[in-house]
């Protein structure tokens, strides 16, 4: 292999690694992105249940809708770190 090849094989390979290296940071700043909603959507079940206590009430307010959301979110971060582990591989 001649001076050349390996310079070019080096470039290729620097490449690819800058390649790696941007996938894992846009996936990392996905995972960043769904956990914020996770904290916004706690806030939210948070902010309800004080108002129901305020209220002098003692009725369960009803989170599904809340919880299938973050189940939603957690299956999506879950799925990005998996394709972290897979880049890094």
């Amino acid at each position: 292999m001649g001076l050349m090849d390996k310079l070019r094989q080096g470039v290729v390979e620097v490449a690819e690694e800058a390649e790696k290296a941007a996938r894992i940071g846009r996936l990392s700043t996905e995972i960043i992105g769904f956990k914020e909603q996770k904290g916004r959507i706690f806030r939210e079940i948070g902010q309800r249940v004080i108002a129901v206590y305020a209220e002098g009430g003692r009725t369960d307010p009803d989170f599904a809708s809340e919880w299938e959301n973050i189940q939603e979110l957690d299956a999506e971060i879950a799925q990005r770190e998996a394709d972290i582990k897979g880049t890094k591989a």
